[in-house]
């Protein structure tokens, strides 16, 4: 995982050191057996919230959310990311929490959701 922050911040090594450091910080509970757990188990309310056509294909399509949510802990910072933005977007998002269920943005983006669909 490293290799991917020095690949990405190549010219800038003290950025990238920086944001691995935060990172494994950050996100050091979500690699433990508890972590993963709870993540699976929060993927499919999250999905159902933020994108209910999604959360129904899935559903309609019977694909486990389990291979979802582990593609997705696979995902982050791995060479996916060629360029240094996007890199640096997976990393703004992942690090601020932006929509975990608890999150002040989840619930104003679910109280949007259900104005629009009021209307």
């Amino acid at each position: 995982m490293a290799y991917s922050f020095l690949h990405v911040f190549s010219y800038n090594e003290h950025e990238a050191y920086f944001c691995f450091a935060y990172y494994i910080i950050q996100a050091g509970e979500h690699f433990t057996k508890t972590g993963i757990a709870l993540k699976i188990h929060q993927l499919p309310k999250l999905v159902a919230i933020v994108d209910q056509l999604l959360y129904n294909q899935i559903v309609s399509l019977k694909v486990e959310l389990w291979t979802f949510c582990h593609r997705w802990l696979f995902l982050c910072f791995r060479r996916e990311f060629s360029e240094e933005e996007d890199t640096l977007i997976c990393f703004e998002v992942v690090c601020s929490h932006f929509l975990e269920e608890n999150s002040l943005a989840a619930e104003r983006l679910l109280h949007d959701m259900q104005l629009k669909r009021a209307e």
